[in-house]
């Protein structure tokens, strides 16, 4: 390598040092460091929450495997299944109160 070809490899090094220092440790860095440090703290907090669903679900799975009772519970409450002989009773909710009721003249 003669010595143009070496200087131009020394200043390239350096120019791309000084750029990566300055994207680094520049007068912008410190916005875009607590920036990704609270977007890893929320990552961190919906993982955490994420697993603790995983980890009812996986419950849920294990009871619906072994337990003969929950899964007619579930079966019943999802499909809607009556046995025979049982009631079934419709509850409608109260209408939205839109005010004292009309008087007649």
């Amino acid at each position: 390598m003669n010595l143009g070809a070496r200087i131009a490899l020394v200043v390239g090094l350096a120019a791309a040092a000084g750029l990566f220092a300055y994207s680094w440790f520049g007068p912008q860095s410190g916005g875009k460091r607590a920036a990704l440090e609270a977007e890893l703290t929320r990552l961190r907090e919906e993982n955490r929450a994420l697993a603790e669903e995983n980890r009812l679900l996986d419950l849920q799975i294990r009871a619906l495997r072994g337990n003969r009772v929950y899964q007619e519970q579930v079966v019943r409450d999802v499909l809607g299944l009556v046995r025979p002989g049982e009631w079934v009773f419709y509850l409608q909710p109260d209408p939205p109160d839109a005010g004292p009721p009309a008087q007649d003249p």
